[in-house]
């Protein structure tokens, strides 16, 4: 599904909103006037950036509720609750930029070999998981690594694993596409 940059524009907005009714005025937002394509069940995960760098990033890979209920959701837990973040302050609310990165349901892959694998996740977002171990990157994570091994090690290393895990052929993989 495509969105325009209208929709897309009104996506960052609910977001934006969510947010700064939560730092700002410990309120919950309510949107009006919701266009029906943003009344889907969708999974997406909301990104924030704060001069440019990375500020908070919470999203889910299944759809739990209607789209934009997603991104109200994921807006507040990432501004609020990424363990990797301090929670957003009303100081910040003026300078944080947002991404929205809507998914498609995620397809389990087979693959033979390492190049198989390569050849089948390339450019995609990607689940992996073995046991009770479990991680995820969208799509743009790409652009920070080099090659499909040091993409798959960081993988595996976020999840809580062993680097090179991946190399045992053993993982459940899943990947999708992120919907613009």
């Amino acid at each position: 599904m495509h969105y325009s940059n209208d929709e897309i524009h009104l996506m960052k907005s609910i977001a934006k909103n969510a947010v700064e009714f939560c730092v700002a005025e410990n309120e919950d937002y309510v949107p009006h006037n919701i266009p029906d394509k943003l009344k889907t069940a969708k999974a997406c995960f909301v990104t924030i950036y704060k001069n440019g760098n990375l500020r908070g990033c919470i999203g889910n890979i299944i759809p739990r509720g209607m789209l934009y209920e997603a991104i109200i959701n994921n807006a507040v837990s990432a501004a609020t609750r990424d363990p990797r973040f301090p929670e957003v302050t009303p100081s910040e609310l003026k300078s944080l930029k947002y991404e929205i990165t809507v998914l498609s349901e995620p397809l389990e892959i087979k693959y033979k070999s390492e190049k198989d694998l390569f050849e089948k996740i390339k450019d995609k977002g990607v689940i992996i998981k073995k046991s009770f171990f479990t991680a995820v990157y969208l799509p743009q994570v790409w652009e920070h690594f080099s090659s499909p091994e040091e993409f798959l090690t960081s993988l595996c290393r976020k999840a809580g694993m062993n680097g090179k895990e991946w190399k045992k052929l053993d993982l459940t993989v899943s990947t999708f596409e992120t919907e613009r």
